[in-house]
């Protein structure tokens, strides 16, 4: 069997349980579709161009069938948002399973592989199960692991379809996270990436009260995880407790995962984003002077309905100013259910993409303006991975897995170690150097 994920680290956490459980019931794993009897597609429904990504995916596991492949199985975000639609127009897809239902995949696909057709085609109940501790089977370098730390979410942002997909926010329990994040270190992770919707809120919903420095702690004391990363920190919800943690605490790192979505008060208040400009511009403040050398990192959505060209010059004025470490910028999505969805003055996609790219390149110049002052620098760095030729890439404090730039190394490395590197180049989104010596 293959899985072949698609979309956000929260989506991949689910796509690595789904094949752990199919180990754990005797499958055998592959990562390529072209030699497995069963592929599930683990899909991404999150905007439109997500969407057609994971159509596209289905579509090409779907030839498979033709020649090795036996089953077809599609799940994720995509199968719980469309299964109705998807099931009637796919005929090729064997089982449809939701994001509460990935704990029956091996008996989904056994089903399906015995030809067993009285069965339920579909397997999409309400997304409301909670899902902490299950097998895994990484499909990151052994050495760095995503963890996530809840599902769903409550904050309800206008133009957002992840609580009609993923249900009300709930948190894993602390006990199983730690269970989990024990058993990752055992396995080589060296670095845990927490993930979730709302990362910030952790535990409110399970406790009573926000818990995420607490577990932050508590993930600091299990022997052999040096990094931990925090992403998706909503900014409504971010305490000063939790930049207390991130300051002071040696393992965590100097790496704040931002999303602002934008600075208008006015498009801030119709996103329902329950926080305003002033508060944005406050906490960024607060970050950069309780963090030292913090990266700040974030995303931004262009073209909701009524942005004018005044509102986006006023963020593209913001980010000059601000000068992130690190931007993502998507155009806004008209989702079906969503507030957004039914708003005026729906903007244009020729100007979406325009508002997208100048702020891109307002962002690339920043970047390669900030990378530039690395150069010279010593920088911890862990290695994801080393070519026959024995060229390294990497990532510090300041880059996230698979979602930020890299560090290029020449000199002794080995995959998942750390080492002292020293930055001699940079370009627009990457930095370059050589290996100084291994760190302890």
């Amino acid at each position: 069997m293959a899985v072949v994920n698609l979309g956000c680290p929260k989506n991949v956490v689910d796509g690595e349980r789904m094949a752990g459980l199919l180990v754990r019931a005797g499958f055998r794993a592959t990562n390529d579709p072209r030699r497995a009897e069963a592929v599930i597609v683990n899909t991404c429904g999150f905007i439109e161009d997500a969407k057609r990504e994971s159509i596209e995916a289905i579509l090409q596991a779907g030839e498979l069938k033709r020649k090795a492949c036996r089953v077809l199985v599609v799940g994720g975000c995509l199968a719980q948002r469309y299964c109705s639609d998807l099931s009637g127009e796919m005929p090729e897809v064997d089982a449809f399973i939701g994001v509460s239902e990935i704990g029956r995949i091996a008996e989904v696909v056994r089903d399906a592989l015995e030809g067993n057709g009285s069965r339920e085609r579909r397997y999409v109940a309400k997304p409301e199960a909670s899902l902490a501790f299950l097998p895994r089977r990484l499909s990151t370098p052994v050495h760095t692991a995503y963890l996530k730390i809840g599902d769903g979410c409550d904050n309800r942002c206008a133009y957002c379809t992840i609580p009609q997909i993923r249900g009300r926010m709930r948190s894993a329990p602390m006990e199983d996270l730690i269970a989990e994040s024990k058993d990752l270190a055992k396995q080589g992770a060296k670095e845990l990436t927490l993930v979730s919707q709302d990362s910030a809120r952790y535990g409110e919903d399970l406790y009573g009260r926000n818990r995420i420095t607490e577990l932050l702690q508590g993930l600091s004391e299990i022997s052999g995880i040096t990094w931990l990363r925090l992403l998706y920190l909503h900014p409504a919800h971010v305490a000063e407790t939790l930049l207390e943690t991130v300051a002071d605490s040696p393992k965590v790192c100097k790496y704040v995962d931002l999303p602002i979505q934008h600075i208008s008060d006015r498009i801030l208040s119709a996103m329902n984003r329950k926080v305003t400009g002033k508060e944005i511009r406050t906490l960024i403040k607060n970050i950069r002077t309780r963090i030292s050398g913090a990266a700040l990192r974030t995303t931004l959505i262009v073209g909701l309905p009524g942005e004018t060209e005044k509102e986006f010059e006023e963020l593209l004025e913001f980010v000059e100013e601000t000068r992130f470490d690190r931007l993502g910028v998507f155009r806004y999505s008209r989702e079906a259910g969503t507030k957004a969805a039914r708003m005026l003055g729906q903007v244009e996609d020729d100007v979406k993409s325009e508002r997208l790219e100048r702020l891109m390149e307002t962002q690339r110049q920043i970047s390669q303006s900030l990378l530039k002052k690395k150069i010279g620098r010593k920088l911890k760095v862990i290695v994801d991975s080393v070519s026959p030729k024995g060229n390294a890439i990497g990532r510090s404090e300041a880059e996230a897995l698979d979602i930020d730039g890299v560090i290029h190394l020449q000199g002794a490395a080995k995959r998942g170690d750390f080492v002292s590197a020293r930055i001699q180049s940079s370009d627009d989104h990457d930095l370059y150097g050589e290996t100084v010596r291994p760190e302890g």
